[in-house]
């Protein structure tokens, strides 16, 4: 499966690039919202899945996000991460478009629920 992540945290991006490599996903990073909406444009015929940050620089965010690439894709999968999830939060993430919002400490759990990582 081919995951484009979009988060401005550097560390957070490498971590679960880390864990989706290592049950043999292929990962394409942004740190904006625009590049990655710019990534998805160029490659969404072989993006299969959208793991983005909720908080993103330039008071930019994971719904603007999420809303952009279902517009282009109504059949995308996109999930919001963030590190402070609240049931408006998910709310809202689910309307935008969103197939499941997580808490960053419970995303490894989630994906692996999801039958996406192993272990």
């Amino acid at each position: 499966m081919h995951i484009l992540i979009a988060d401005d945290e550097e560390d957070d991006r490498f971590h679960l690039k880390r864990i989706l490599i290592k049950s043999g996903h292929t990962v394409i990073e942004a740190a904006d919202r625009e590049s990655a909406l710019k990534t998805y444009r160029e490659r969404f015929s072989e993006i299969d899945f959208i793991i983005t940050d909720l908080r993103m620089p330039s008071n930019e965010d994971g719904f603007e996000l999420i809303s952009a690439i279902r517009a282009l894709d109504p059949r995308a999968r996109v999930w919001l991460a963030t590190s402070h999830l609240h049931e408006d939060t998910e709310s809202k993430a689910i309307s935008c478009g969103a197939e499941k919002a997580v808490q960053k400490i419970d995303l490894r759990h989630e994906l692996s629920k999801a039958g996406i990582v192993h272990g």
